[in-house]
């Protein structure tokens, strides 16, 4: 929803170990940010809670849920802002 947020893409793009997702909130809202592989299997919840209008930078270090790092390959990021998801693809070299 353009008027809520805007997500950007990863950077750097391919990456490895980590990457930077940025994202930009125009109202204060509850947000979900979830890597996914390409099965469409969650990987990663990355982030989860409230968050302040403005734009803020989460650094994700290619390890999932348990701190396994990943293989290389292409992965997803999603953010949900109410009942709207984005999602952007990145890549993860090794």
């Amino acid at each position: 929803h353009p008027e809520s947020f805007k997500l950007r893409q990863n950077y750097p793009n391919p990456f490895n170990p980590t990457t930077n997702i940025s994202f930009e909130l125009f109202k204060d809202s509850d947000i979900n940010i979830q890597i996914f592989d390409v099965s469409g299997k969650m990987v990663k919840d990355l982030v989860s809670g409230f968050h302040n209008t403005g734009s803020h930078t989460i650094q994700w270090n290619a390890k999932d849920e348990n701190g396994k790092t990943l293989s290389a390959g292409l992965y997803l990021y999603a953010i949900q802002v109410g009942n709207i998801v984005y999602s952007k693809k990145m890549v993860l070299l090794k």
